[in-house]
């Protein structure tokens, strides 16, 4: 098969162009020049920006992809852009989502509120936000962008709305936050009880190119969402003692109403989402089960932390060394 990957130089599209050359399939990556050592020799490359990707178009029917997997829709105006690069070129394709296009994100933010709070998994048909981000905000608003591909008559869309991807060359550096303090012989981390409570959706990289990939390739996933993540969402508490695990760190996670709560997040919501679709209609389940992924996901982190920036405001965030020994000194006289 011949696949278009538009931005396949990072984290899930890196991964995603790898695994399909590997498996023998004709790949082209459309990014912007940068990165191009990490894709495989036998990859192709197409250079421009993705926000003016009909700029391109003799390039891309050049090519002829039986489909396009897209991993750099931000807004409605990205994928309208997109939408009008395709017609005639192919028709079947897949826009990375991500699952902050449910309620669930507006009320954790604050954009929406509901003093019940909500612990439910949504599945596809959930409620979504109200709430639209502007564009001055700088954020990634994927309800435009899911209403823009999926409406498009000439193309044969599906959508995958991933959750908290982690893993090697995730740019954010999920799990540092708490991996340094590990790493600097800390016997505790502290979290607000509502936070220590609170559950996320997650995924592991690989298992997440694995869904990707299984719905490109899929007719019965044409013009269908789907969400993928795990099948059980991890507390926070158990989301840092995973990764205390996988450090062989011996400390303690202490969860407790004396550590100070989020003044930005309303950690009463919780983010879960449901992916039994993808898993009963496609047959997907995981190929690298949450222990194994803990231990590559540390493995890289401490090979590859942060740059210098980054570090110092993954680091400042929380609390202080000091603080954190005070309230576990309150708790310990009680």
């Amino acid at each position: 098969m011949r696949v278009l990957v538009v931005g396949g130089t990072q984290f899930m599209g890196l991964s995603a162009v790898r695994r399909m050359a590997e498996q023998g399939h004709e790949v082209t990556v459309f990014h912007r020049g940068n990165r191009c050592d990490l894709v495989p020799s036998e990859v192709a490359h197409i250079h421009g920006n993705s926000t003016e990707l009909t700029k391109f178009r003799a390039e891309l029917a050049a090519f002829a992809p039986d489909a396009v997997l897209n991993m750099t829709l931000v807004r409605g105006s990205d994928a309208a852009e997109f939408v009008a690069a395709m017609d005639g070129i192919t028709e079947r394709v897949l826009a990375a989502s991500s699952a902050n296009v449910y309620r669930t994100y507006s009320l954790l933010h604050g954009w929406e509120t509901e003093e019940e709070p909500y612990v439910k998994a949504d599945p596809e048909s959930g409620p979504l936000r109200q709430y639209r981000i502007p564009p001055e905000d700088e954020h990634d608003e994927k309800i435009d962008v899911e209403e823009t591909v999926m409406r498009a008559e000439h193309l044969k869309a599906s959508v995958v709305r991933l959750p908290a991807t982690y893993g090697p060359n995730d740019q954010q550096r999920r799990g540092y936050e708490y991996l340094w303090r590990m790493d600097a012989g800390r016997p505790h981390i502290v979290l607000n009880n509502i936070q220590g409570s609170w559950r996320w959706s997650r995924g592991y990289v690989d298992n997440m190119v694995d869904a990707l990939l299984l719905v490109l390739q899929s007719d019965s996933a044409i013009g269908r969402i789907f969400n993928v993540c795990y099948p059980d969402a991890m507390t926070q508490t158990e989301w840092v003692a995973a990764i205390g695990k996988a450090a062989g760190w011996d400390g303690e996670v202490i969860s407790t109403s004396e550590a100070p709560a989020s003044r930005t997040q309303d950690y009463r919501h919780h983010f879960v989402k449901d992916s039994t679709a993808i898993r009963e209609q496609l047959g997907y389940s995981e190929s690298v089960d949450v222990e194994e992924s803990m231990r590559r996901t540390v493995a890289w982190l401490r090979k590859n932390p942060p740059e210098p920036g980054q570090a110092e405001r993954m680091r400042s965030g929380g609390l202080s060394f000091d603080e954190e020994d005070a309230i576990v000194a309150r708790i310990r006289s009680h």
